[in-house]
């Protein structure tokens, strides 16, 4: 069956994706310094309790309520609320500024906006909003390395969701004509009572590389100061499994 997904989005992505122990540190290290955080996309806020731990102010934004359900609920166990911010939104209609030091993409986040033009009205946006000096950080697989290795790609997950067995097959190709990673998403829930559930859901992911950011960048007066290929901070190469920029708005550029 098709359709949209039974089960609840933000407890299904914790119960499927573990935040990985190097991740959560590079974010940390990254952020130290800046007290005022910015997470585009913080989905269910597991890179928030963190940052807020490790004494920062973190805004967080997700275009997903179910997602952000979860981050609230996050919180409220942290008691780190007094510190956070958490704000429903689509990333490519944000209006007012929010000052920040630091802005991070959470992994993949950037992919998930399918347009360029999506892309940099979020850079422009960022632009206004962050402080001279500030940085931007971008989380992201690295699609050549991805697109060498295969241009088809299938991955299976599978969870415990409130007594479900939930087994996730995605199924991603890459669409060069639109520099696309496209696909589905392949649900099985296996009830309780013992019944099956099946449906999919189609998904697409922009393949970004590094030329893109660096356009995109300098049309909003962005620079590149660094590439990492991975959470250690590792020189990006072809062959890196990450691409992970930092750009800045320096002060000449925001006047």
């Amino acid at each position: 069956m098709s359709g949209g997904c039974p089960l609840h989005r933000g407890q299904l992505y914790d119960a499927m994706h573990k935040l990985p122990d190097d991740y959560r540190s590079f974010v940390i290290d990254i952020c130290r310094g800046s007290k005022r955080v910015l997470e585009m996309g913080v989905g269910t806020g597991r890179l928030m309790v963190p940052l807020i731990e490790a004494g920062h102010d973190v805004v967080g934004i997700d275009a997903d309520s179910q997602m952000l359900e979860c981050a609230r609920e996050k919180l409220a166990r942290a008691g780190g609320g007094a510190d956070a911010r958490l704000i429903c939104a689509d990333l490519t209609r944000l209006e007012e500024p929010i000052p920040a030091d630091i802005a991070i993409f959470s992994s993949n986040t950037l992919s998930l906006i399918g347009s360029a033009t999506g892309r940099s009205r979020i850079f422009g946006w960022l632009a206004r909003s962050l402080q001279p000096d500030a940085r931007i950080v971008v989380i992201l697989n690295n699609t050549a390395r991805l697109v060498r290795e295969s241009p088809n790609r299938e991955t299976v997950h599978t969870a415990m969701l409130d007594g479900m067995e939930v087994t996730v097959c995605e199924k991603r190709t890459l669409d060069p004509s639109r520099m696309m990673w496209v696909g589905t998403n392949r649900f099985v829930i296996d009830d309780l009572d013992g019944s099956k559930t099946e449906y999919c859901e189609n998904v697409a992911h922009a393949a970004i590389l590094p030329v893109e950011l660096e356009l995109i960048g300098s049309l909003h007066g962005l620079t590149i100061d660094e590439v990492f290929g991975d959470y250690d901070g590792g020189p990006f190469t072809r062959e890196s499994r990450k691409l992970i920029a930092v750009l800045s708005r320096k002060e000449e550029n925001a006047r």
